[in-house]
C-alpha cells in the first residue's frame, strides 16, 4: 500500500481550508444569526401589536357585556314599572320572583317607605342601596346585581339578578391568560405580561411564574423599558425578548434562543459541507496539476517576475483560473438553492402550524357565536314571557299604545300579539293585517307549534354580518294565541361584530408580513384579506388558480402581483388561508448567498496563491515527489515480473 506524503503544499492547503471554513463558519454565523433576530425582532413586534389589541379588544368586550346585562335587567325593571304605573294599588309583588324571573325586588313610595320587598339586602347592606337611590348607577352586592326604575306616582323599584356566570365570566375574559394564551410567538414562545407598578408577573407561559416578582426570573429594569430587544436569560435559559409598553403593564414577546439558532444552524452546516467539498476537490485536482508538472522538468517561461525573489507559474495558473471559476459559480448556485429550499421549508412547516392554530381560533368563535345567541335568547325569551304573564295580570295592556310603550322601555323593536288563527290583533307596528304562512317553506309557519300550544317557546334567528333579526313567540297564559317580540335588527350584530371571520382574521398576525386570506367556497370571491379593496372581489380575477380551492393546499399562488407561499384548509364555508410573500421569505437570499460565495473565493483564491506562487523556481521539493512517483512504478513493475 502505497504511503501519503504530506508534503509542505498539501499541509498548507490542508490549513488553508480548515482555517477559511473556520472563519466563514464564525463570519456566515453572525450574518445568519443577525438575520434570524431582524426577522424575529419583526414578527415579535407584530405579535405584541396583535396582543396589545386583543388586550385591548378584550376589555371592551367585558365592558360591553357588563353594558349588555345591565340594558337586559334595566329593561326587565322599566317593564315591571309600567305595569306597576298601571296598577299603583298593588303591592304584593311575590309573583315577581316566581314569573318573572326576578331574584329580590324592594318597592318603594313617593315618601322612601319600603312597601314590599323579597330579601334581605337592604337590612344587611343599607348604606349601598340607599347609594343607588340616590345614584341610580347598579349596585352589586355579594354575587347580586341590583337595578333602579322610577314610578309615576314618585316611587322606586328595585331588582336584583344573579350576576355570578355574567362576572366570572368577565373576569375571565379581562384577564391577561384570555388575551394572551393563544398568541404564539415563533414556534414556541409566548408574551408575557409585567405590571410596573410592582413588577408583578401578570401572565407567563409558566403558570408557576404568575404573581412572582419580575427579578425572579431574570427581568431587571433594562428589559422593562419600552422598546427594548436582546438576548437575556431567563430561569437559566437564554431567551430573545421584545418589548412594548400598555398603559402601565409591559409586554414581553419571549422566544427560545435556540429556537432562533435552528432556523439558521442548518442551512449554515450545509453551506460549510458545500464549501468544504469544492474546497477538496479544487485541493485534489492542483495535487493532480503539481504531480503532472513534477513529470517534466520546469522552464524558465513557465513562470513571471513579479518581485525580487517572488514568481508566478503562469502554466499552472493557466489551468487553476478556469476550475476557480466554475468552482465559484457552482458554490453560487448551489448556495443559492439551498437558501431558497431550507426557507421555504421553514415557512412551510409555520404556516402548517399557523392553520392549525387558526382552526382552533375559529371553533372556539364558532362556540363563543352560539354562546352569544344563546344569552339573547334566553334572555329575551324571559322578556316575552314577562310580558305575556303581565297581559294575564292586566288585560288592560293589550293595546296598540301599551306595546309602544313596553318595546320602548324593553329595548324590543316590535310587540305582536297573535289569537288562534295566526293573526296579529295587537302590535306596536303597523301589521294588524298579517297572518302567519300556511306554506312550511316560510320562516313563519313554525310559530304555529306555538299558537296550537304544541311548544312554550320557538326563537328564530336570521342573517348574519351586519344584520340580525330575531323573532321569539311565546305562549299566552290560559290561551290559545302567542305573544312575538322581535329584537332590533342591530343589536346582535352589534354584540357579534368581534366574532365575524374579517374581525377574527383580521387580529391574527402572520409571520414575515404574511397575512391571512378566507375565500367563499361557493362564490369564490375574498370574504377576507388584508387588502381590503378586494374583499368582495373574485379571487381567480386576481390571479388565484382553481387549484388553491381545496382543503389542505400547500403551494404558490399570485394575487394582486404578488406571489405568496399558502397553506390552506376548508373551515365552513371558507377556505382560510396563511399567506407569505415570497420576497419576506427570500429577504436574506441574496445577502447571505453573496458572502458565502465571497468566502469561499476568497479561499479558492489562497489556494490557486500558494500553488502559483514560489520565491524561486526551486526544484527540491519537485524532484522529492518524482523520485518518490518513479520509485512507486519501480515497485510495481518489480512485483509485476516476479508474479
Amino acid at each position: 500500500m502505497r504511503k501519503i506524503r504530506l508534503t509542505k503544499s498539501r499541509v498548507t492547503g490542508i490549513l488553508t481550508i480548515v482555517v477559511g471554513l473556520l472563519v466563514m463558519g464564525v463570519f456566515l454565523g453572525e450574518l445568519y444569526a443577525r438575520s434570524a433576530v431582524d426577522e424575529q425582532y419583526n414578527n415579535s413586534l407584530d405579535k405584541l401589536e396583535m396582543a396589545a389589541a386583543k388586550l385591548s379588544d378584550n376589555q371592551t368586550e367585558a365592558q360591553e357585556n357588563e353594558k349588555i346585562f345591565d340594558e337586559f335587567s334595566i329593561g326587565r325593571a322599566s317593564i315591571l314599572s309600567y305595569y306597576l304605573d298601571q296598577n299603583p294599588a298593588e303591592t304584593d309583588l311575590s309573583w315577581f320572583v316566581t314569573q318573572c324571573h326576578v331574584e329580590e325586588y324592594y318597592l318603594f313610595d313617593a315618601q322612601g317607605n319600603m312597601v314590599d320587598h323579597s330579601g334581605h339586602a337592604w337590612d344587611k347592606n343599607e348604606a349601598e342601596m340607599k347609594t343607588l337611590l340616590s345614584a341610580r348607577m347598579p349596585v352589586m352586592i355579594g354575587a347580586v346585581k341590583y337595578y333602579y326604575s322610577t314610578l309615576k306616582n314618585g316611587g322606586s323599584l328595585i331588582v336584583g339578578r344573579t350576576y355570578t356566570d355574567e362576572y366570572n365570566d368577565l373576569l375571565k375574559i379581562e384577564s391577561p391568560e384570555y388575551s394572551l394564551g393563544s398568541i404564539v410567538v415563533g414556534e414556541t414562545g409566548y408574551i408575557a405580561e409585567v405590571s410596573l407598578s410592582d413588577d408583578t408577573i401578570l401572565y407567563a407561559k409558566n403558570t408557576a411564574e404568575i404573581g412572582k416578582k419580575s427579578t425572579e426570573i431574570g427581568l431587571d429594569s433594562t428589559v422593562l423599558s419600552d422598546g427594548y430587544s436582546g438576548k437575556i436569560e431567563i430561569n437559566g435559559k437564554y431567551n430573545y425578548v421584545v418589548t412594548k409598553r400598555i398603559d402601565n403593564n409591559m409586554l414581553i414577546a419571549v422566544v427560545p434562543w435556540s429556537e432562533i439558532q435552528s432556523n439558521y444552524s442548518d442551512i449554515e452546516l450545509l453551506n460549510i459541507l458545500l464549501v468544504s467539498i469544492t474546497m477538496i476537490f479544487l485541493l485534489i485536482y492542483a495535487e493532480l496539476i503539481r504531480k503532472e508538472m513534477a513529470q517534466t522538468k520546469p522552464s524558465p517561461d513557465d513562470y513571471k517576475q513579479i518581485g525580487k525573489h517572488l514568481y508566478l507559474n503562469k502554466k499552472i495558473m493557466s489551468r487553476m483560473k478556469n476550475v476557480v471559476v466554475m468552482g465559484i459559480i457552482i458554490v453560487f448556485i448551489m448556495t443559492y438553492y439551498l437558501h431558497t429550499l431550507s426557507p421555504l421549508s421553514h415557512q412551510g412547516i409555520k404556516n402548517e402550524i399557523k392553520v392549525d392554530a387558526v382552526s382552533e381560533i375559529l371553533d372556539v368563535n364558532e362556540q363563543r357565536i352560539q354562546s352569544l345567541k344563546d344569552q339573547y335568547t334566553k334572555e329575551y325569551t324571559e322578556r316575552a314571557q314577562n310580558i305575556s304573564y303581565l297581559l294575564y295580570k292586566d288585560p288592560a295592556l293589550v293595546s296598540n299604545e301599551a306595546f309602544s310603550e313596553i318595546a320602548s322601555r324593553g329595548g324590543i323593536e316590535a310587540v305582536y300579539l297573535f289569537d288562534e288563527n295566526g293573526h296579529v290583533t295587537t302590535s306596536n307596528k303597523a301589521y294588524l293585517n298579517y297572518t302567519l304562512s300556511t306554506n312550511e317553506v316560510d320562516d313563519s309557519y313554525q310559530f304555529w307549534d306555538v299558537i296550537n300550544g304544541y311548544q312554550p317557546v320557538v326563537a328564530q334567528i336570521s342573517g348574519d354580518g351586519d344584520s340580525y333579526e330575531q323573532f321569539i313567540g311565546v305562549s299566552l297564559q290560559n290561551s290559545l294565541g302567542m305573544l312575538e317580540i322581535k329584537l332590533n335588527s342591530t343589536v346582535m350584530a352589534e354584540r357579534l361584530k368581534t366574532t365575524q371571520l374579517s374581525y377574527v382574521l383580521s387580529h391574527i398576525a402572520v409571520i414575515n408580513k404574511g397575512t391571512m386570506v378566507a375565500v367563499n367556497a361557493e362564490t369564490q370571491n375574498f370574504d377576507y384579506i388584508s387588502e381590503e379593496k378586494l374583499i368582495g372581489h373574485s379571487a381567480a380575477e386576481y390571479g388565484m388558480k382553481s387549484e388553491a380551492f381545496t382543503d389542505g393546499y400547500e403551494g404558490f399562488q399570485t394575487i394582486a402581483g404578488t406571489k405568496y407561499m399558502m397553506n390552506g384548509i376548508l373551515r365552513g364555508d371558507d377556505y382560510i388561508y396563511c399567506a407569505v410573500p415570497l420576497a419576506s421569505i427570500y429577504s436574506s437570499r441574496i445577502s447571505s448567498t453573496l458572502w458565502t460565495t465571497v468566502i469561499c473565493g476568497l479561499i479558492m483564491f489562497a489556494i490557486t496563491m500558494m500553488l502559483v506562487l514560489n520565491k524561486e523556481p526551486d526544484e527540491a521539493e519537485i524532484q522529492a515527489e518524482v523520485d518518490e512517483e518513479n520509485a512507486h512504478k519501480k515497485d510495481g513493475n518489480a512485483a509485476f515480473l516476479q508474479a
